[in-house]
């Protein structure tokens, strides 16, 4: 299994891992990317993968990256990225699936897709929810897949700032139940969000999703000490604070198949900007946005949908 290697795992703990070409293939498989979210994977082990409103509904928590305002997805469906296809822009798979160190693989036969004409990548796509039985299998980035998770992080790659402070206090949450006393330091949690209270939906939509070099640092700050925390409650809950992506997917997931994206499979960024600009200025291609427009994604989307790494 040289061609997706993870080194520094045991021997046993990649035992039954699958090379992610195997599901490249696939064009009904369409994926989900959650980052290092333990919250996440934690929620989607247990309910599936649930919509914003169906989350608040069963687990109390709307886990979500991104304001339903500036979401294409809103408070009833979940995004996915299709598999990329040649000759067709592949920026949501390359933005959100490629460098995750845990994705989702979904049977979009038994997820049924959605395409409004208004979506936010070409190769994007919308369902309602997916059951296990829908997930068809992990995928884990074979350049994370051993690093602790605690090390990875939680609110500073592809988090919208003006949801930090609502996914911190749900981080703390979660915490709390497997260790109580990390309660305790809700206070000092609460001083670090004060830094950033004045980052709402509003001072999002002023700033296209950007924030200062100063906020920058102040959410950083916020990423390190529930880091801290991650680390201290691994130790109560399992004696080690160097469990790994893999350890932590073997452990959620023991009935699926794992699949290592080992980034081998040469797929380039192609982004829609390059793709729009081959099109006649009356193309027809179903994207609301562009149909009959010569031109490119807006700056504002662009912004938005970056990697914040």
């Amino acid at each position: 299994m040289s061609e997706h290697s993870i080194p520094n795992q045991g021997q046993k703990l990649l035992e039954g891992l699958r090379p992610f070409s195997e599901l490249l293939s696939q064009e009904n498989i369409v994926y989900h990317g959650v980052g290092a979210d333990i919250i996440a994977v934690t929620g989607i082990a247990q309910e599936g993968l649930l919509s914003a409103l169906a989350q608040e509904e069963k687990l109390g928590i709307a886990n979500t990256n991104s304001p339903p305002e500036l979401a294409k997805n809103g408070e009833t469906h979940i995004s996915v990225a299709r598999a990329p296809q040649p000759g067709s822009p592949n920026q949501a798979f390359m933005t959100y699936i490629e460098h995750s160190p845990i994705s989702f693989a979904i049977d979009a036969s038994k997820a049924p897709l959605t395409q409004p004409p208004g979506r936010g990548f070409y190769d994007e796509g919308f369902i309602e929810g997916a059951t296990s039985d829908d997930i068809v299998g992990v995928v884990i980035d074979a350049e994370t897949a051993d690093r602790p998770i605690a090390e990875l992080p939680i609110v500073t790659a592809n988090i919208s700032a003006d949801v930090v402070a609502g996914k911190s206090r749900a981080y703390l949450e979660l915490m709390e139940h497997v260790d109580p006393a990390v309660g305790l330091s809700r206070g000092e949690l609460e001083g670090l969000l004060d830094g950033i209270s004045h980052i709402d939906i509003d001072y999002i939509h002023k700033t296209w999703g950007q924030v200062s070099k100063e906020d920058e640092k102040k959410i950083e700050a916020i990423d390190t000490w529930l880091r801290d925390k991650l680390t201290a409650v691994l130790v109560t809950r399992f004696g080690s604070a160097d469990m790994s992506v893999l350890e932590m997917v073997r452990l959620k997931f023991p009935d699926k198949d794992i699949y290592v994206n080992d980034h081998t499979s040469g797929t380039e960024l192609y982004n829609e900007q390059e793709y729009f600009a081959t099109l006649p200025s009356d193309a027809k291609i179903g994207y609301q946005k562009f149909d009959g427009k010569p031109g490119s994604p807006s700056l504002e989307m662009l912004r938005r949908a970056s990697p914040q790494r």
